[in-house]
């Protein structure tokens, strides 16, 4: 009969998992992929075919500004380089981002214990505004920076620029066709309605007529017009 091998055998075998980095040194771009996410639409094309241009990136030598958007924020399937608005601010990976923020119910490494309800619904957030996909951009390029802290500044990136730049999109010119379809498109990516998510769970204005709250301000309604009628029945 043959033996079963012994445990530390099998573990030997076992795959080994790699720590949760406690920095972020390793990413941005000194790391293929967040660099490619955080590379500028326009030279997306030389990343993906010129070593040597990665290599320039992760070295300072291109000049990385707000001023270009990061390829993170396109729809790659969509991108037309003859017409840099199709598939802008559809990135796969924003919209991933904006769910995880607004609508998590919390700490995903916790699967046990209370969930809190989502910031969407904590705030009462019906639609998606130009600012939240701004705020959302932004907290995206930290997240795929080397930067171990929060800055405002990254190289020669500036965040708040990038901020303005993505609400100017959507609020300089609230009508145009394009801020229109674009907000139309993620209302119904993360709510299923073009128009945004029904306000189904507020709590209704007025109390119902059999709630305790409602009698007792009907009861002291009764008093007072019994009093005033009182009132008036002696004069």
């Amino acid at each position: 009969m043959t033996s079963l091998p012994s445990v530390s055998k099998i573990q030997s075998t076992w795959p080994l998992l790699l720590p949760i980095p406690s920095h972020k040194t390793g990413q941005g771009f000194n790391h293929v992929d967040t660099g490619r996410l955080l590379c500028p639409q326009i030279y997306l094309e030389e990343f993906n075919t010129n070593d040597r241009f990665i290599f320039d990136l992760a070295n300072s030598r291109v000049k990385v500004t707000a001023s270009e958007w990061p390829s993170f924020v396109y729809d790659q399937e969509l991108y037309d380089p003859k017409n840099d608005e199709q598939g802008l601010m559809k990135g796969y990976l924003l919209l991933r981002v904006y769910l995880h923020i607004f609508c998590s119910n919390g700490d995903p490494r916790k699967q046990d214990g209370p969930k809190r309800g989502s910031i969407a619904k904590i705030n009462g957030i019906l639609i998606v505004s130009g600012r939240q996909i701004a705020y959302v951009a932004c907290q995206a390029c930290y997240a795929l920076s080397s930067k171990d802290g929060w800055s405002e500044q990254d190289g020669a990136f500036d965040l708040p620029l990038f901020y303005q730049s993505i609400v100017d999109l959507f609020e300089s010119h609230p009508e145009d066709e394009w801020a229109l379809e674009t907000l139309t498109w993620w209302n119904n990516q993360i709510f299923g309605d073009p128009n945004g998510r029904k306000d189904t769970d507020k709590t209704p204005d007025v109390h119902p007529p059999t709630s305790t709250i409602a009698k007792m301000a009907a009861r002291r309604d009764a008093r007072a017009k019994a009093q005033e009628d009182a009132v008036i029945a002696t004069d």
